[in-house]
């Protein structure tokens, strides 16, 4: 799970990263991609062999989501990366019929987060690795935090950075049975969403990964 302030292209260039590696990565959104954005500056584009390891699926409303979930069942053929992008859009129950909304909003909403679980998990299952499931989301959204809270405590990520183009990367400590909170620092020439990737996983695995030198790179706990 990832807030803050990462871009399309950012999200985009996670997805490549995987696919590059022979993973397929099936890509939801609530709005259509017309074209691919520009490449980060000095970054590389997408070779069309990875990018046909992407499936792009417009999604606009939490009815196309559902149906789309479900169906995953009788697929044969099943990612093994699951990008969300805009979860709170989908968690959002835009029902005036609704008489108890806040109520019934929640129950949505917890939906939306333990279908998606469900899934990924499936994805696993079937594939026999781990999966990964990403989701963008609106962090200011109210209704969003108690979910992440629920479902996704301990891998949540937040991304700042400020005008010195230092990049802090932390992650959340909701529950007292969660591993002490991380933060990872370091300067980087332009916004690219891989970067960030892998200084995440750096962090996750720090004992099994080689060093970076080619950043600032600092790590508090």
């Amino acid at each position: 799970m990832g807030c803050g302030i990462l871009s399309f292209t950012s999200r985009l260039q996670c997805a490549v990263h995987f696919a590059e590696q022979g993973m397929k990565v099936l890509y939801i959104s609530p709005a259509t991609l017309s074209a691919l954005p520009p490449p980060v500056h000095g970054v590389s584009p997408p070779t069309t062999a990875a990018l046909s390891h992407i499936r792009f699926m417009y999604l606009p409303g939490y009815q196309d989501l559902f149906k789309y979930l479900f169906s995953l069942h009788q697929h044969i053929d099943l990612p093994s990366i699951v990008i969300v992008e805009s979860l709170d859009h989908y968690c959002n129950l835009a029902d005036k019929t609704v008489h108890n909304k806040d109520h019934e909003q929640e129950m949505h909403a917890a939906l939306v987060c333990a279908s998606l679980i469900d899934a990924t998990s499936l994805c696993a299952k079937r594939g026999g690795n781990p999966a990964v499931l990403i989701a963008s989301f609106n962090y200011n959204d109210m209704k969003i935090n108690p979910l992440i809270d629920l479902f996704f405590s301990d891998i949540v990520w937040s991304v700042e950075s400020d005008d010195n183009n230092q990049i802090a990367v932390t992650n959340a400590v909701i529950l007292p049975e969660q591993s002490p909170q991380k933060r990872i620092v370091f300067k980087a020439n332009n916004w690219d969403g891989t970067l960030i990737l892998h200084k995440i996983l750096q962090l996750i695995y720090v004992e099994e990964m080689p060093a970076v030198s080619e950043n600032k790179f600092q790590i508090q706990a």
